[in-house]
């Protein structure tokens, strides 16, 4: 099974204005908020270590567009409080013009592979005019995703958030970056790019920030506002910072944030 081949930056760095309006159009797509493990039954308990595959498949190239991809080797562990599995798409925006397929596999890791337990195995199509969010459901769990349509969107990807050469982020911080679409058909959930709260912030040597998530849709009338957060090594939120972008059809933009120790 092939994964999703079309870029999310296929037209950026086009001139406004100097392509047809079939090759880059405002379309309706499908906003992921979130795949929650809502409910264990069955005789299972938390913990749980689990892994699979979480995608959905529209109309533009009937790929896989993965939303979760863990093998054994990497589960996730999820527990009673915190029973989230960490996105790492779509890899780009879910078209949502005719029908969007979900498919769910997902797997508890035993003690050895042969005694791995199968948690869901779900296929789901999704229209318009249905309503959010879907839930999976067997005899042992139910499987929640969360999403909204936004009627006219664009896509945005996230190139990075760096730390910049005369600063770095403090050893002591824990951290999370979050975005929220603002526009007549967006609500102000947030989409959750990096979670690392109660671990060691993941930056790379060039001072960027690994996030989890780099692809968002975004209302076309509206603006994208991100959210950095700073927390103590005990888990306690300690600073906040949002900066707001507005949209673009093309390009990319760029903006400066105050440090950790600046925010208020």
């Amino acid at each position: 099974m092939h994964a999703a081949a079309v870029s999310s930056m296929q037209y950026t760095h086009l001139i406004p204005g100097s392509t047809r309006l079939h090759y880059g159009r405002v379309r309706p797509s499908l906003q992921i908020f979130s795949v929650k493990l809502a409910e264990i039954r069955g005789g299972l308990e938390w913990p749980l270590p689990v892994y699979g595959t979480v995608a959905a498949r529209d109309r533009v190239d009937h790929n896989r567009n993965l939303l979760f991809a863990r093998n054994r080797s990497e589960c996730q562990i999820l527990n009673e409080e915190a029973s989230f599995l960490t996105l790492t798409g779509p890899s780009r925006a879910i078209v949502n013009e005719q029908s969007v397929v979900f498919e769910i596999q997902l797997k508890v890791r035993g003690r050895t592979k042969s005694q791995d337990k199968a948690l869901m195995n779900g296929v789901c199509s999704y229209y318009s005019r249905r309503e959010a969010p879907i839930c999976f459901r067997n005899c042992i769990c139910t499987v929640e995703l969360s999403m909204e349509r936004l009627k006219k969107s664009v896509q945005a990807t996230i190139l990075g958030v760096r730390v910049k050469e005369e600063g770095s982020w403090p050893k002591a911080f824990g951290g999370r970056v979050a975005c929220s679409v603002i526009g007549p058909d967006a609500s102000p959930q947030e989409i959750e790019l990096l979670d690392s709260r109660y671990t060691t912030m993941p930056i790379t040597c060039q001072g960027y920030l690994v996030l989890s998530r780099i692809v968002v849709s975004v209302d076309y009338r509206g603006n994208l506002n991100f959210i950095l957060e700073a927390y103590s090594d005990s888990g306690n939120k300690v600073a906040q910072n949002n900066e707001s972008f507005k949209l673009k059809f093309s390009n990319i933009s760029k903006q400066n944030v105050n440090s950790p120790e600046a925010l208020s």
